[in-house]
């Protein structure tokens, strides 16, 4: 029994605690990566802005947390995965430059950045230096904060994130108010309080063939969950390459952030027009042209040491050293979804031999490995990270459950409006009362009342006769196949038997 493993080269050491049995599916990627770690004697520098909890509480957060018996927040798995290929250096929202020496640059729902910090990223990638940029037009960590706010009655946070001025200068198109919904690709969900399951188009479950195979991120992946993403294009006549890293099916369309927010899962379907694919995640090259053609902020010229490589003497010569077109090819990676990197929808912790272990839940960790490593990092471990987690999803069922929502909505629409207006009108009867508020049933009254019952009852009948032809075709398919799995292996032996009954006969 092998109950954990170490690894040592030269004076690096580095081990593997424990085996687990939840994660033999990825044991080639964890030794691969374990002897990959200690012959990495100087990690690349991951410069990290971003206004999400990623690497949780810091050590003085973390002391003001427990003066105050609170709980200190938790970092991110996803941080932790990055800390084994890079040296991570934190940046503040609120700077104006960038550090010194960065190898890579990964900004992530940017929120009120300066014009300064805002230049700084620009010149960081017309030098040449690749970029990791998340947008999102519906943060679910700001939803929830949010959520907690209100309940003392606090102000709203702003849960979506843009940079226009470099997001439009870089040929892109990105609306934070729009959140793409796909009919073929949503997620199945369970309602807390009626514990009713519904498929939710706004949160994606992607499969394999939505995931370019021949893209280094996401050549190995099988699956990823991105939560109410928006979607990037590039603009017509954009002189950079655009290569679409994740797609969406045909059956999307555009829905308003703001009309979510209260929406079930049948009326987001019914807000959904079919408008062909949409692109989540893409990888732009090329070179670029600036975002800020004359030149640096006011007080930012000083700040272009740090996010560029201009030496020193040419600076000298011109009064404005700032990059206007990049020097080589750049390459900026942008997705249009943050919620992928939180554990909540990418990983299960579990307790194994007293200490904390990680299972995946889909691809959305190896995701965010292969991003940066492909942009800054060892590209090695990128072709076996995704070898071992694999989803087989019922697509046969998918599909059936897609085209009947397509041929009975239209019905199933116009029957859940006139069983409303019958709610209503019978609301409106039962809440007359006299002076004495007691109900007032006069024989017509009464009449009608029994007739709205009965439109009632007969309109509830009809729809859950429509919701059961929804699943007839998938109900009879699981019939098949259940009768055809109980019968195989009998029928199977029978024959055998016999056949063998027969030969030893003769």
């Amino acid at each position: 029994f092998f109950f954990g493993l170490v690894v040592t080269q030269a004076d690096q050491q580095k081990n593997l605690p424990a085996f687990t049995p939840q994660r033999e599916p990825f044991l080639e990627y964890d030794l691969s990566k374990l002897i990959h770690s200690v012959q990495q004697f100087e990690k690349p520098k991951l410069g990290l802005l971003t206004s999400l909890p990623l690497k949780g509480a810091s050590d003085q957060e973390m002391q003001m947390a427990m003066m105050m018996r609170r709980p200190a927040q938790p970092g991110q798995f996803v941080a932790s995965e990055w800390a084994q290929s890079f040296n991570i250096v934190t940046i503040e929202p609120t700077a104006t430059e960038l550090p010194a020496g960065l190898d890579v640059l990964a900004v992530i729902h940017p929120q009120n950045l300066s014009e300064k910090l805002q230049f700084a990223i620009d010149q960081f990638l017309l030098d040449g230096k690749p970029v990791f940029l998340a947008l999102d037009p519906a943060s679910q960590h700001f939803k929830r904060q949010g959520g907690q706010q209100a309940m003392f009655g606090g102000p709203q946070p702003n849960v979506s994130s843009d940079l226009p001025t470099l997001i439009n200068a870089y040929g892109l198109t990105y609306d934070p108010q729009k959140i793409v919904g796909d009919l073929a690709s949503g997620t199945d969900l369970q309602n807390p309080q009626t514990r009713q399951v519904s498929r939710y188009p706004t949160w994606l479950s992607l499969r394999k063939d939505l995931l370019n195979a021949k893209a280094q991120p996401t050549s190995s992946l099988n699956s990823l969950l991105l939560v109410e993403a928006g979607a990037v294009a590039a603009k017509p006549g954009s002189s950079l390459a655009f290569t679409p890293l994740i797609e969406t099916s045909p059956q999307s369309g555009d829905v308003a952030s703001a009309m979510i927010q209260f929406a079930g899962a049948d009326e987001l379907s019914r807000q959904i027009t079919p408008s062909g694919k949409k692109t989540l995640a893409a990888l732009v090259t090329g070179k670029f042209k600036t975002a800020f053609p004359n030149g640096a902020p006011k007080d930012a010229a000083a700040n272009t040491t740090d996010a560029n490589a201009t030496p020193p003497a040419a600076r000298a010569e011109t009064a404005d050293a700032s990059l206007k077109e990049s020097k080589d090819t750049s390459t900026l990676f942008v997705i249009a979804d943050t919620d992928w990197l939180f554990d909540d929808f990418s990983v299960e912790k579990f307790n194994f031999l007293g200490q904390t272990a990680v299972q995946p839940l889909n691809d959305n960790l190896a995701f965010a490995a292969n991003a940066l490593e492909f942009l800054g990092g060892s590209q090695d471990l990128i072709s076996i990270r995704g070898k071992g987690s694999s989803l087989r999803p019922f697509d046969v069922v998918r599909d059936m459950e897609v085209e009947a929502q397509k041929k009975y909505q239209e019905k199933l629409t116009r029957l859940e409006a006139r069983l409303q207006e019958v709610q209503t009108k019978l609301s409106e009867l039962q809440g007359k009362r006299s002076e004495g508020n007691r109900l007032v049933a006069t024989p017509e009254m009464t009449k009608a009342i029994e007739d709205f019952r009965k439109q009632q009852a007969q309109l509830s009948a009809e729809r859950r006769e429509i919701r059961r032809a929804l699943r007839e075709d998938i109900d009879s398919l699981e019939n098949r196949l259940l009768v055809l799995n109980l019968l195989s292996t009998p029928l199977l032996l029978g024959v055998f038997g016999f056949w063998f009954y027969r030969n030893r006969r003769r």
